[in-house]
């Protein structure tokens, strides 16, 4: 189940024109690989792959491509057909009036309600995204670095300049507590309109990273027709984390009509090194396998077992238990002298498709444009 191809049928002018400018169409006919795949799967391939919304008018001239993609439309199947679809997308122009309405972007409606009924009307009003950026320092510890110089004699046969390692001493000794490192984290937070506002969708994107590269930008155009990009960004798989979400509901006037729609917050988190943890493996035990001596005169009877295995405490050469940790090689043992420490990788966060999910898939596309 999935979808098959795609074939560009016409691409032009709709024969509709505005004081705005002029509206063009693209017809596409589409094609998918099981009877049981709907409309959705179209949707998520023009989503992912494009053209999609807020995306330029490129079939025709300059001016023409201040038209930008304002509507999808997957109708029912071809003639009958069970897997063939016709796709249309209508690309409209930018008003350049300015305030609500005059932006493309990840539009949304609000409900629009006549004073005197109070039943919501038939054209909706449109809003644009807002977003800020700023950057949070913060200070992690560093497990891995870039070892330069310095080091002399038999020291510096243990480490190689340009080699990644945990940074030690020239005794080969990690440092404890481990070095630090500046941090600086992107915040961006974005600010977008919605008609509706579900909090069982926007809670589940809290705390989840995104799981593909995706793009996000706001596009606009100046007065003359000419596009030109504003705030824009493309992220690499697992550097985005959704940190906050908040809701208002809003009330608004005009003369003759009031406005209902929901304010939503969105903050986002981006790492460049990512949402994994990689852990030096180190410890003051190591684990016990069968047949091996246990330090007290006897060897261990039992492997370790997947939930909470056994171990035993590492012997200093008093025969004492040490009291620093020491690396390990990422089976339970310590690790061999001049051999570069094992890390281990852990997922804290769940990771998710952003360009595809329901609440946040109106923000950011997995294309790079």
């Amino acid at each position: 189940m999935a979808f098959g191809s795609r074939k560009l049928k016409f691409s032009g002018p709709s024969g509709k024109l505005t004081s705005s400018g002029a509206e063009y169409r693209q017809v596409w006919h589409c094609t998918v690989t099981d009877p049981l795949d709907g409309p959705v799967t179209v949707f998520n391939y023009f989503k992912i792959n494009g053209p999609y919304i807020g995306d330029f008018y490129t079939n025709g001239n300059e001016s023409d491509s201040a038209s930008f993609l304002d509507e999808i439309d997957v109708p029912q199947h071809i003639d009958g057909s069970a897997t063939e679809y016709q796709v249309v997308c209508t690309y409209k122009p930018l008003s350049i009036s300015g305030g609500l309405g005059d932006a493309q972007g990840g539009r949304r409606s609000g409900i629009r309600r006549d004073y005197e009924t109070g039943t919501p009307t038939a054209k909706p009003w449109r809003w644009h995204y807002e977003l800020s950026v700023s950057f949070s320092p913060h200070q992690v510890p560093v497990y891995r670095a870039e070892y330069v110089s310095g080091l002399v004699g038999k020291a510096a046969l243990l480490t190689t300049p340009g080699t990644m390692v945990m940074p030690r001493n020239s005794a080969n000794t990690v440092y404890d507590p481990p070095l630090e490192k500046d941090d600086n984290r992107l915040i961006l937070r974005i600010k977008i309109y919605r008609r509706l506002f579900n909090i069982d969708l926007a809670k589940s994107t809290i705390n989840t990273v995104n799981k593909h590269q995706v793009t996000f930008g706001i596009f606009e155009s100046d007065k003359l027709g000419k596009p030109f990009e504003g705030i824009y960004g493309n992220f690499a798989e697992g550097t985005l984390k959704v940190a906050s979400i908040d809701a208002a509901y809003r009330l608004e006037h005009t003369a003759d009509e009031e406005i209902e729609f929901y304010e939503v917050n969105i903050e986002v988190h981006w790492r460049d090194t990512g949402w994994r943890e990689f852990v030096v493996d180190r410890g003051l035990n190591i684990a016990q396998k069968a047949g091996e001596a246990n330090g007290r005169g006897g060897v261990f009877s039992a492997d370790p077992q997947p939930n909470g295995g056994l171990s035993t405490p590492i012997q200093g050469a008093d025969g004492e238990p040490i009291t620093e940790p020491q690396l390990l090689d990422g089976n339970g043992r310590t690790l061999g002298a001049g051999l570069d420490p094992v890390y281990l990788e852990y997922k804290l966060y769940t990771e998710i498709d952003y360009a595809t999910d329901p609440f946040l898939g109106a923000i950011f596309v997995r294309r790079i444009k």
